[in-house]
């Protein structure tokens, strides 16, 4: 029988809010912390820039320490409600599901099919949850908002990998504009 999903669309949905926060804190200390380079050759007084410096630098790493957090217990929650969801698509309609129920969990973490799996089982789970006409059939409903989310979480996702590669060589303030840059994407 269909489990409701609402406490953990409820939780999903709070702690999405958490990982915006906490995105838009490393975007703000990962810019003061570049700007705080930038700005470095031109202090007269060196010790003193390089004790804001330290600072800067610490509570940057404490916030993409917290973000990294937020962002996994988001994804654990996400996981389990997307699970729950599909289980609740094969009773309303089991047609219309392609992938089964494990592959909500697994689709996630399996390599190159992460970027296609997920999307598959989220597409039976749209058109499964799609209202019933007159007739009985499924109406059809527009792929457009799944389509969209799906787009922004590949390039999100990609923007990361990116990212990571590239800011070993690019330590320092062009790094952390590439960070910043990365994380807007993964807010929208």
């Amino acid at each position: 029988w269909p489990r409701s999903p609402i406490g953990l669309s409820w939780a999903v949905t709070a702690l999405l809010g958490a990982v915006i926060a906490t995105d838009l804190a490393a975007i703000g200390t990962g810019l003061h912390l570049r700007n705080m380079w930038q700005g470095g050759a031109d202090a007269a007084d060196t010790a003193a820039q390089g004790s804001r410096l330290r600072w800067a630098d610490q509570l940057h790493d404490v916030t993409t320490d917290v973000q990294a957090s937020v962002f996994l217990v988001t994804g654990v929650l996400f996981i389990l409600w997307f699970h729950r969801t599909r289980r609740n698509a094969e009773v309303f309609d089991p047609s219309v599901q392609r992938m089964g129920p494990g592959w909500a969990v697994g689709g996630w973490f399996v390599p190159v099919a992460n970027f296609w799996f997920p999307y598959r089982v989220a597409d039976g789970i749209w058109t499964g949850s799609a209202p019933v006409s007159q007739e009985g059939g499924r109406v059809a409903v527009p792929r457009a908002l799944l389509n969209f989310w799906w787009g922004l979480w590949v390039a999100s996702v990609l923007a990361d990998q990116i990212t990571d590669r590239r800011t070993g060589s690019l330590a320092g303030p062009d790094g952390l504009g590439l960070v910043a840059a990365a994380d807007a994407l993964e807010i929208v």
